[in-house]
């Protein structure tokens, strides 16, 4: 028995379906796992034995992209972050079914709620975390994935919006969950960290804080453009957010206190929309940012730069997807007609463009 999540957030609706792979019975239900799939995701199925593997020990250390860390057991179909466990938009999960069935699958539950926005789901164990607008503010929702039920909302800030806004309202960015602990960031630059069962821990307003600017190309507001949409990446202790500005791209947070452990002060493009990555390349960790300005590595001990690669010449529009690393390679895509490039580091040195 799988179960498929659908979010529509923009409609204010979340969809749950329920499908048996072939040869399943009724009576297996019971025995089922979940299947998950966030907007724009895709993954598999797994059994209910996984959920003794830990997700740090899951994954070996290599020249590929190594997991982020996270203090908890995650069950290979958990979906703990924005593109999954590894941040990578892969699944480990086998076992899909080759074609649906003609009626298609049960519905199972709609959750009518969900508000307004763009945000992805993050779900462990059998709670979904989602974040959206209602009625002019923005919530981080958690939801019981057996019945569809909220279990509770945490009151991040204002509905993001501008006078003229056409395109986007409310928060962009998904939860990520480390521990005991959810983390969002709101389309305004709240970022709250709330314990599971939503009491908030602490909060952070970045633009008033950290000085945070956003890129406005293509015609948004100053300083916060399209609105704050990468999504926090918790690495050992530290929650690494990417503020923009003058005083640092990058930010190290004590996920504890949300305190500023240091900022990338030699690195100050201002914020993209795209959500920075951890990686291993040559054996040297690292967090791999993209901007408009082109890719930009540094050390997860104090935020220098390791190596940048300058596009030239700069995207010219949004950039919101994140960057793909494998093994020394780097990848990164922004539409609107500028295309893709693939950058090659060796010794902390970038090669041109592939």
């Amino acid at each position: 028995m799988f179960r498929l999540f659908r979010i529509q957030v923009g409609f204010a609706c979340l969809l749950c379906v329920l499908f048996a792979p072939v040869g399943c019975n009724k009576q297996s239900e019971t025995d089922s796992v979940r299947h998950k799939t966030p907007i724009g995701e895709k993954t598999g199925q797994n059994t209910e034995s996984s959920k003794t593997v830990a997700a740090k020990d899951s994954t070996k250390q290599t020249e590929e992209a190594e997991p982020v860390s996270n203090e908890h057991l995650v069950v290979t179909a958990d979906w703990p972050q924005f593109r999954g466990a590894n941040r990578d938009g892969r699944s480990t999960e086998t076992g899909l079914l080759e074609s649906w069935p003609k009626q298609g699958p049960p519905l199972v539950w709609t959750f009518a709620k969900a508000g307004v926005g763009y945000s992805g789901p993050a779900i462990v164990g059998d709670r979904l975390y989602i974040m959206g607008a209602r009625e002019g503010t923005e919530f981080l929702i958690a939801i019981n994935t057996k019945n569809g039920e909220e279990e509770w909302a945490v009151k991040i800030g204002p509905m993001f919006t501008w006078k003229g806004n056409n395109w986007n309202r409310g928060p962009s960015a998904t939860p990520t969950i480390a521990g005991d602990h959810i983390y969002a960031l709101g389309g305004q630059g709240i970022l709250v960290c709330v314990d599971k069962d939503g009491k908030e821990v602490w909060r952070v307003d970045l633009p008033a804080k950290l000085g945070a600017v956003v890129n406005n190309i293509g015609g948004a507001p100053e300083k916060i453009g399209w609105g704050f949409a990468w999504s926090p990446l918790v690495d050992g202790d530290h929650l690494i957010c990417q503020p923009g500005g003058k005083q640092g791209t990058l930010a190290a947070l004590n996920k504890h206190t949300g305190e500023v452990v240091w900022r990338s002060q030699s690195y100050n493009d201002e914020a993209s929309y795209a959500s920075p990555v951890v990686a291993y390349i040559d054996g040297v960790k690292q967090y791999i940012n993209l901007t408009n300005e082109g890719l930009t590595s540094v050390s997860p001990k104090d935020g220098s730069v390791l190596w940048r690669w300058e596009r030239k010449p700069p995207y010219n529009d949004c950039v919101i997807g994140t960057p793909i690393v494998w093994g020394n390679y780097v990848y990164a895509s922004v539409g609107f007609g500028n295309g893709c490039d693939l950058i090659q580091i060796k010794n902390k040195k970038v090669t041109p463009p592939l």
